[in-house]
């Protein structure tokens, strides 16, 4: 409003708020002073602190002086021309404010002022004088109407514009609004009677006889009648006015009474049956007012606490009202106190109980509620305690009962674990999880239907209590065979009321769980069987582990056969080596014999001893070969040198071998291949190491005249060969084990075959190295067998070409010229080769050591070339790695070493590394030997060679 004043003032238009012809237009000084009290008014409504309460004063201070200055230059005590306040002067001219205003301003300064000190006595005279600044303002605006006041000649006038006169009303409520006395919140919020009437009929007063002046007024202004007539007017429409407004108003208080008696009625029933329902009501009600102070208390609660309601009113609730934990006897504190703070129903947890006065005590349940009024203030509470001791003995009664339960399980659980002990380790961890598993009750009526269930129960149903409870199982679960089960078994403990120990599954989620269910009748006082109750107990775990126990029983029967048979293997193993390796020691122990006792011998028996002594020392050989082959597989030192390998020329190579052992049994060898070439990648010693075994196993268990056929042929991904005889055949039950090491289908002491039983084990590891399987079948005893080898053919190589094993033909055949330097700590050994290097033409110079032979190095030098050293590995003093060494540190780093040693399972690295340029095992074949030396005499022996020992042997190179 100062902000539109200011506005007509700057612009000419003061009139514009006045009323009619001759009313005081605004000024503006009374603009400054609108300013200066909206800025007040605005920092009075903020929360009171220092600096806002110092901008009232400041402000008020200011409007003060302002009115005083005001009222100071209308009634004349400052001269125009002589004042001492220029600046209000200057504000006040040409045409000054009128008393009115500034009397408003100076009383509402003062009012503000006050309302922001402390105290009643300041808030009191705050109200008083803005009440004052009302009536004031309301006889200015009663002026305005009926001029009811004109003093124009000794005293200026109390007229007060009309914009004026609305903001001072409104600052004088907006002063009553901020600091608000009792009476007149009442009045404004209070629905009495009174505080209606004064809400309805006090703005009737003022504001009609108002309206009806202001329309006379604006009649008279345009003339629509006298001044007589007027009058008239305004008296009837006065009377008619109020006579409507009483009416209205008797309809309203008499509705209102009406409405007030009606709901006193209710109220007075209600309290009645209030009344009635805590008197007869169990539990005890206490109620108090916002001092935890007892307004009232029923009889259940005269009867805990022992004291009367009458002497119990006004007393503290925590004084009559011992609260105490019931276990320990420890004090509680009042359960009102925290419900009053919490403005919320409070519970009392744990088992707490009420000390009667004496000294007993009554197990409760506590409950506090607050009242709340209309703006949530407290304004009392209630306290509600039910006994319930019969419910908390019987829950220790059912924790007891559940102890002993639970003492039961163990002592089963015991037993069980002294009875099958060899389950105890492996279910250890179920005993546990069993014995701390709740168990599950269920109480049911006669007609199936659930009475009471406990949480293990619901848990493991994956249901509510509200789910359960009056229902069936067949509504719960389905009319499923685990349903029709468990009804049979309650209909016979109903009808025959005996107990019974039955399993029950129960499918839940797609989870069978397994249950030991004890379910016992339940009788009433007249021992009629009313229900049953079913103790149950999740026993899943344990039928797993009797399953699990019983499978072990099985594995462990199997793997104890397992075990005697491979003991029993083993045993008759070692009687086989035993049997094997002592053979040809009996035949060379005979022959050696022979020859000794023969004075002079006939040539024919030496050459026969000879071949003997050969060929039972070549078979020595393989037995010890074919060990060191499964020892060096087994150790995974085996080594394969792959190259592309026709298998056509392997096949041809191993029949040759096989030729003369098949000719001597009248055997029939045969080859069947269509292709000319058929490749694989692989080691062409090793494979043919595997189809001279599969051919010599073949020709051992073929009676004479029968027929060895050996078929090989390609296909799109793989080479096929198998081999197959018309022999005695395997059995079905052995066919399994036909790989194994160790085994033979007739392994008593008198067996017809001689062997270790390893080949074939052999040959599945070789074949096996190769990416490549083997299988054996037969048509049973009696109708031979077939030995079939599948290997993956060999990647396409653009320009490779096939490995193809050619006997190099040394260019030296004799050893005329050599001298060969022996080293060897056997003399029986040393005398050997020194008969089949002089048979070769070579001259052997034979050592018994390393030192020997650095003795005669000494004396003579080293000897004319071309010269091969000779040496043992394993002797006595230096080895042969010694002695090779320090003759290479001695000059000799140009005579060609070659290792002869029994040590063949060594690394080639090692002897390659030593400086050896080959090697020879032991014992000594004479070709392997003069073959050897002539390859490193010729410079075809720079690295250590595949030599082979015997016939049918293959060293890797």
């Amino acid at each position: 409003m100062a902000i539109f004043a200011l506005l007509a003032w700057a612009t000419g238009l003061q009139d514009f708020f006045s009323i009619s012809v001759g009313s005081t237009p605004i000024q503006a000084g009374s603009v400054l002073a609108l300013g200066i009290l909206s800025f007040s008014l605005h920092a009075l409504a903020q929360p009171v602190d220092s600096r806002r309460r110092w901008l009232v004063v400041l402000a008020s201070s200011a409007l003060v002086m302002l009115a005083f200055g005001g009222l100071a230059l209308n009634v004349g005590m400052v001269r125009e021309t002589h004042s001492a306040f220029p600046l209000l002067a200057a504000l006040f001219e040409p045409s000054p404010i009128l008393v009115g205003a500034p009397s408003c301003y100076l009383l509402l300064g003062i009012s503000m002022i006050l309302a922001t000190l402390e105290g009643r006595p300041a808030r009191e005279w705050s109200q008083f004088l803005a009440v004052a600044v009302a009536g004031i303002v309301l006889v200015a605006l009663v002026g305005l109407t009926v001029r009811l006041v004109r003093v124009d000649v000794e005293l200026p006038s109390l007229s007060i514009p009309l914009p004026i006169a609305v903001a001072l009303l409104a600052a004088s409520f907006s002063i009553l609004a901020t600091r608000p006395a009792a009476r007149l919140v009442k009045l404004l919020e209070h629905d009495s009677p009174g505080a209606l009437v004064v809400r309805r009929l006090v703005p009737m007063a003022i504001g009609l006889p108002l309206v009806v002046v202001l329309v006379q007024t604006l009649g008279l202004r345009a003339g629509w009648f006298e001044s007589t007539e007027s009058e008239g007017v305004l008296t009837v429409s006065a009377i008619v006015a109020a006579v409507a407004l009483i009416l209205w108003m008797s309809g309203r208080l008499d509705e209102m009474h009406l409405s007030r008696s009606r709901a006193e009625q209710r109220a007075e029933t209600e309290r009645q049956w209030l009344e009635v329902t805590l008197a007869y009501i169990g539990d005890a009600v206490v109620t108090v007012n916002d001092e935890a102070r007892i307004s009232f208390m029923n009889p259940a609660a005269e009867a805990l606490t022992g004291v009367s309601a009458a002497s119990a009113v006004g007393e503290s609730v925590s004084k009559l009202v011992a609260l105490v934990d019931g276990p320990t006897g420890r004090p509680l504190g009042c359960p009102l106190d925290s419900a009053f703070m919490l403005s919320h129903s409070v519970s009392v947890k744990g088992e707490p109980a009420v000390r009667r006065r004496d000294g007993t005590l009554q197990a409760v349940e506590v409950t506090a509620t607050p009242f709340k009024d209309e703006r949530q203030r407290v304004t009392g509470g209630v306290m509600v305690l039910r006994d319930v001791s019969a419910n908390r003995a019987r829950e220790h009664a059912e924790r007891e009962a559940y102890a002993a339960l639970d003492r039961r399980v163990a002592e089963r659980t015991r037993a069980l674990d002294r009875t099958m002990s060899v389950l105890r380790e492996s279910t250890t961890l179920l005993i546990t999880i069993a014995a701390s598993t709740p168990e599950l009750i269920v109480a049911k009526s006669r007609d199936g239907q659930i009475m009471m269930i406990n949480p293990a129960a619901l848990q493991a149903m994956g249901l509510n209590r509200a789910q359960v409870v009056g229902r069936k199982e067949e509504e719960i679960f389905g009319d499923t065979e685990e349903t029709r089960r468990a009804a049979e078994n309650d209909r016979r403990v109903i009808e025959t009321g005996r107990p019974v120990v039955v399993e029950e599954r129960r499918t839940v989620r797609s989870e069978t769980r397994t249950y030991l269910v004890t379910k016992s009748p339940l009788r009433n006082a007249q021992d009629e069987v009313f229900g049953l109750v079913g103790v149950a107990k999740d026993i899943t775990e344990r039928k797993r582990a009797q399953h699990d126990l019983e499978q072990l029983l099985v594995a462990e029967h199997h793997l104890r056969g397992e075990a005697e048979r491979a003991n029993r293997a083993k045993d008759e193993f070692l009687a086989i080596v035993s049997h094997e390796l002592r053979s040809p020691l009996n035949a060379l122990k005979g022959w050696s014999q022979v020859l000794i006792g023969a004075r002079t011998p006939d040539p024919s028996l030496v050459a026969r001893a000879a071949e003997a002594i050969k060929r039972n020392i070549d078979h020595q050989t393989r037995l010890i070969d074919d060990l060191l082959d499964t020892s060096r597989i087994i150790s995974g030192k085996l080594e394969l040198h792959l190259h592309r390998v026709n298998l056509v020329e392997v096949v041809n190579a191993a029949l040759e071998l096989s030729r003369d052992p098949a000719k001597a049994k009248n055997l029939e060898l045969g080859f069947a291949c269509e292709c000319e070439e058929v490749c694989v990648d692989g080691d062409f010693d090793r494979l043919q190491q595997v189809l001279s075994n599969l051919l010599s196993n073949a020709i051992k268990f073929t009676p004479e005249g029968g027929e060895v056929q050996v078929r090989l042929r390609m296909t799109s991904k793989c080479a096929e060969l198998s081999v197959s005889d018309t022999g005695i055949g395997i059995e079905a039950d052995f066919l399994p084990h036909v790989f194994d090491r160790f085994s033979q289908a007739d392994t008593s002491m008198t067996r017809r075959y001689l062997g270790l039983g390893i080949g074939l084990a052999l040959v599945r590891n070789l074949v096996e190295l190769h990416d490549g399987t083997v299988q054996a079948t037969s048509a049973g005893e009696g109708k031979g067998s077939i030995f079939t080898v599948i290997l993956p053919r060999a990647r396409e190589q653009g320009g490779a070409g096939v490995m193809k094993r050619e006997v190099c033909k040394p260019s030296r055949r004799t050893l005329t010229g050599v001298t060969a330097l022996l080293v060897d700590d056997d003399p029986d050994a040393r005398e050997v080769m020194r008969l089949i290097l002089g048979r070769a033409g070579a001259r052997v110079l034979d050592f018994e050591s390393g030192e020997a032979l650095f003795a005669q190095w000494e004396l003579a030098g080293p000897l004319s070339t071309p010269t091969v050293l000779l040496l043992d590995i394993a002797m006595p003093g230096d080895s042969g790695f010694e002695v090779l060494g320090r003759i290479r540190s001695m000059g000799g780093s140009d005579i060609p070493a070659i290792a002869v040693t029994a040590l063949t399972h060594l690394d080639n690295g090692q002897f390659s590394g030593a400086g050896f340029k080959g090697k020879v095992g032991k014992p000594v074949d004479e070709e392997s030997l003069v073959n050897a030396i002539t390859a490193v005499l010729n410079g075809s022996g720079g690295e250590i060679e595949a030599l082979p020992i015997h016939d049918g042997e293959y060293r890797e190179a």
